[in-house]
């Protein structure tokens, strides 16, 4: 439970944000007087990755995982949530083989627990090891805790055109954190975003738009349902509403998907000017992330006759550790664009 109690006179989200910035500084005290304790350094990765989640954070990323690191490195047995913070954050920068090497180390800690092993088949499917990936998730229940383990679940089965079977398990996901009283607003924030998303990719605009609603309602400044709202508008040609949302979504993080889609917009309005102030300012916001290989800098590139040959350098690197689906589309594309036609099939069938 928070170490503070909630302003009631401000919206939850706030209350529960404020909560969460004390608790930092709480246990940032407490580790500061004992040099020993792990448990108060787990915590505060814990709490460094879930502001990073809502903020969209990097140096919030690196301080979850450098408290996680320092949990762990006072205690390596039986510190399983110092690990699992470790390779979320890990994997929220995009560094997959090192969180899959926590992960490994979860379930070979723990080889029963279902919720590690769906972490392991997350990773797998992001890197591209779908065999693994589908042995790992054909084996957990499908009766498991619908909260820990529905969303990932839904992820695979969305991947392998099930999105039925995926909106039902995010639906379940949803029903369940609802029913929990110490629920935070940001959680049922993100499963709204998740349905929405998934409700979006199948076609299902009127619905997606009512989970992100439901999303906002909740956190009305979340830049990832602001992010997902600008994408569905301009998805479906509605390209001032789409800026709005974008803009909205920018004041409260500095996403680089969303100058890109800004860039795109004016281009499409005939604002060179403004098209080119904002493919700078992606451009700069990209080559800071030290997390490497940014997709949508790429596909902005080849969608709109940028630097293909960079384009295609990154694309080669990245798929050469991480083969996954929309990573090789990537890779596909800069072939194509670079002339290359056969190799560019050969990357499409495969």
């Amino acid at each position: 439970p928070p170490i503070f109690a909630v302003n009631a006179t401000v919206p939850r989200s706030v209350a529960e944000a404020e909560v969460r910035d004390r608790d930092i500084i709480f246990f940032e005290g407490r580790a500061g007087r004992d040099a020993a304790g792990a448990r108060d350094r787990m915590q505060l990765g814990a709490l460094y990755l879930s502001r990073a989640r809502s903020t969209g954070s990097h140096s919030d990323l690196l301080a979850a995982e450098w408290w996680a690191r320092e949990s762990i490195r006072r205690r390596s047995a039986r510190n399983g949530a110092a690990l699992v913070v470790l390779a979320s954050s890990l994997m929220a920068q995009h560094r997959f083989r090192e969180a899959r090497g926590a992960a490994l180390a979860l379930v070979r800690g723990d080889p029963d627990r279902a919720a590690y092993r769906a972490m392991l088949g997350e990773i797998d499917l992001e890197i591209g090891d779908y065999r693994s990936a589908d042995t790992l998730f054909r084996a957990i229940p499908a009766t498991g805790d619908a909260l820990t383990l529905g969303p990932r679940l839904a992820r695979w089965h969305e991947l392998h055109g099930r999105s039925g079977e995926a909106r039902r398990f995010l639906a379940r996901a949803l029903d369940a954190a609802g029913r929990r009283k110490e629920m935070p607003t940001e959680q049922l924030a993100w499963l709204r975003l998740r349905l929405g998303e998934l409700a979006a990719r199948s076609g299902h605009a009127r619905e997606a738009a009512s989970h992100f609603a439901a999303g906002l309602t909740l956190v009305p400044h979340d830049h990832r349902l602001l992010a997902a709202q600008a994408r569905l508008e301009y998805a479906h040609g509605r390209q001032s509403r789409a800026l709005y949302w974008a803009e909205r979504a920018l004041a409260q993080s500095l996403e680089p998907s969303m100058l890109a889609l800004l860039a795109r917009i004016h281009l499409e309005l005939g604002d060179a000017v403004a098209a080119a102030d904002y493919t700078r300012a992606f451009d700069v916001a990209v080559a800071d992330q030290q997390s490497g290989f940014h997709r949508d800098w790429s596909l902005f590139q080849l969608d709109h006759g940028g630097d293909v040959g960079v384009a295609l350098t990154r694309a080669t690197t990245e798929t050469a550790k991480r083969r996954d689906v929309h990573g090789l589309d990537i890779l596909a594309w800069a072939l194509f664009r670079s002339g290359r036609h056969s190799e560019a099939a050969k990357v499409s069938e495969q």
